[in-house]
C-alpha cells in the first residue's frame, strides 16, 4: 500500500509535465513539476481537476483537494525528483482548450525510497485570460 501511494504521489509530482510548444504552457507545466507543495500552484488547476492513473493494471483517480493534501505532506515536500526524458508525441488546441499526450522517463528519491519509471499520458488544459489551467490527467505508468 505504501509503494502504491509512493507511485501515485511521483505520477502527481509529474501529471503536470504534460508540456507543448507554447513556452507559456511549457512553463505552467515545469512550474506545477518543480513545485515544493500544492500551494504555490493550487490556482493552476481547475477545482474540480481529476487524475487517473493506471499503473500495474489497476487504476485510481485523484481530485484537486487530494493531491493538495499529498502534496503538501512534510515527506512530499523533501522529495527529490529529476526527468531523464520527456517527448511531446501530440498537441491539439481548440478555441478554448489544448489536449496535449506526451511520455517521460523520470528518478525521484521520497524519504529513503528511490523510484523510477516511464509514463504516458495525457492532459486538458483551458485557455483563460491569464494562461491556462489544468482540468483533467490521464497516465499510465
Amino acid at each position: 500500500m505504501i509503494f502504491i501511494r509512493f507511485t501515485i504521489a511521483i505520477s502527481f509530482l509529474f501529471c503536470s509535465i504534460s508540456n507543448s510548444f507554447s513556452d507559456e504552457l511549457k512553463d505552467l507545466m515545469f512550474k506545477q513539476l518543480n513545485a515544493k507543495g500544492f500551494n504555490t500552484i493550487s490556482n493552476t488547476y481547475l477545482d474540480e481537476y481529476n487524475s487517473m492513473i493506471l499503473s500495474n493494471g489497476e487504476y485510481s483517480f485523484i481530485s484537486k483537494k487530494e493531491m493538495s493534501e499529498l502534496l503538501n505532506s512534510d515527506i512530499m515536500k523533501n522529495a527529490e525528483k529529476k526527468i531523464n526524458s520527456f517527448n511531446i508525441i501530440s498537441r491539439s488546441e481548440t478555441a478554448d482548450y489544448v489536449t496535449v499526450t506526451y511520455n517521460y522517463e523520470y528518478i525521484a528519491k521520497i524519504g529513503n525510497q528511490k523510484i523510477s519509471g516511464k509514463v504516458e499520458g495525457a492532459g486538458i488544459y483551458l485557455k483563460t485570460e491569464d494562461g491556462y489551467i489544468s482540468i483533467f490527467d490521464a497516465m499510465t505508468q
